[in-house]
């Protein structure tokens, strides 16, 4: 980690809140008791706080940690990393694992024992579409010219507008790195890999690969608080950022809960 990095310490909510606790909390991080209230409510992992540097940051975890609450550290680099997602577009469930294919024919394998997470989820995809409109408007001198006659003319307009599709996914982590994941999308799966279990419906398929995979992986935990948007404690690019961040503190949680 760069010296002078940004680093920020994460909570998760611990439940029960009281006002001395909170209050505790509040002038520990420097906030208001009101704001602090609020990022240790929920059910998401939570920035509460931002330190440049390590050291400060992780004493005041250490702190947070002694008050029974859960917390970790975290840069800002490796919050914002984008994962090396592998992209499976089948996947074939064998007696130690599966192995996922993506459309290029290349392979990951995760064995039974190595899952740790998965995380199922909604995303929501956004499509800028650019298009070009032919409008009509007066061409003043034109008319000036026939003595106030309206003269018309064309010109062209370009103009764009967003699109928002939502998508399922899962998600199965390792317990190596957060980066390592292997992704299934709603609408990039070959669902024939479901034999007689494939469904009509992608959204039903999709179940039942989450079911398959909890299955396959008996150690992991199986994470659906991302099927809601939950916002982030942070400025970033907009929902796709918003969706790799929260993924990550999840992973993050969840090792650190294990102590791994």
């Amino acid at each position: 980690m760069a010296e002078g990095e940004v680093v920020y310490v994460v909570t998760y909510p611990p439940g029960a809140l009281n006002t001395e606790l909170v209050k505790t909390v509040a002038g520990l991080v420097g906030k208001d008791p009101y704001d602090t209230r609020l990022l240790l409510s929920g059910e998401m992992p939570r920035i509460i706080a931002r330190y440049q540097g390590m050291q400060e940051a992780e004493s005041v975890a250490r702190s947070l940690r002694g008050m029974g609450i859960t917390a970790f550290t975290c840069g800002d680099a490796e919050l914002r990393r984008l994962p090396g997602k592998f992209i499976a577009h089948t996947l074939e469930f064998a007696g130690d694992g599966v192995l996922f294919r993506n459309r290029m024919g290349q392979t990951r394998r995760i064995r039974s024992e190595e899952g740790f997470l998965i995380i199922r989820g909604r995303a929501e995809i956004v499509t800028d579409m650019e298009y070009t409109e032919t409008k009509m408007k007066v061409n003043w001198r034109a008319t000036l010219m026939t003595g106030g006659v309206p003269i018309m003319r064309r010109f062209k307009e370009t103009a764009g507008e967003s699109t928002v599709e939502k998508e399922l996914f899962i998600r199965a982590y390792d317990r190596e790195s957060s980066e390592s994941c292997v992704e299934t999308l709603q609408h990039q799966m070959d669902y024939s890999c479901l034999g007689a279990d494939m469904a009509l419906s992608t959204q039903a398929n999709l179940s039942t690969i989450a079911a398959k995979l909890r299955a396959a992986f008996p150690q992991a935990v199986l994470d659906e608080k991302m099927m809601k948007p939950h916002k982030v404690d942070i400025i970033t690019g907009g929902a796709r950022e918003n969706l790799e961040i929260n993924c990550r503190l999840l992973y993050m949680y969840y090792k650190n809960v294990s102590g791994a």
